[in-house]
């Protein structure tokens, strides 16, 4: 019944969070208030890769250029919060299913919230996807008992995400 429910309410909130994004946040605006530059040169990568967190800020400006087109900017937000609502609802999937369908929306919800300030950075919504994704990782290894894998996975993920 549950998975009723989520299969339901997913396409709808996507459809309204891609138009809130699109009409509402407007993606243009947020690009035209931070202007940040990235490019492809070797150098450019070296100096995000030498402090924790750079590899997100790195994807977030790669990502972050093509919000300067409304509709795009619209789908970019929109497909990650997609990952943020399927991450989490793995994560709840298996502790909370009673309150599943809830729970794996909660974090996208806030993230809309937060897109409306307009000097919140696109770096910070990868970080919450990365941060998932490794948690996911985290959870996956647990169960198959690798021991020592999770302590090198969040190794990796506070190399990866943290600042």
């Amino acid at each position: 019944m549950k998975n009723k429910y989520f299969s339901l309410l997913f396409p709808v909130f996507f459809l309204a969070f891609f138009f809130y994004a699109w009409l509402v946040i407007d993606p243009v605006l947020i690009f035209h208030h931070q202007q940040l530059g990235f490019s492809f040169t070797n150098r450019f990568l070296q100096e995000f890769l030498q402090y924790p967190g750079g590899i997100a800020e790195y994807l977030s400006l790669f990502l972050f250029q093509f919000v300067s087109l409304p509709v795009m900017g619209a789908i970019l937000y929109t497909l990650l919060a997609l990952l943020v609502v399927i991450l989490t609802r793995s994560l709840v999937l298996r502790g909370y299913k009673k309150y599943s369908v809830v729970l794996s929306f909660i974090p996208a919800v806030f993230v809309a919230e937060l897109m409306t300030l307009y000097s919140f950075h696109l770096v910070f919504f990868i970080s919450i996807v990365l941060i998932l994704t490794f948690l996911n990782i985290l959870d996956l290894l647990i169960k198959k008992q690798l021991r020592f894998v999770p302590f090198l996975i969040l190794v990796l993920l506070l190399l990866a995400t943290a600042y």
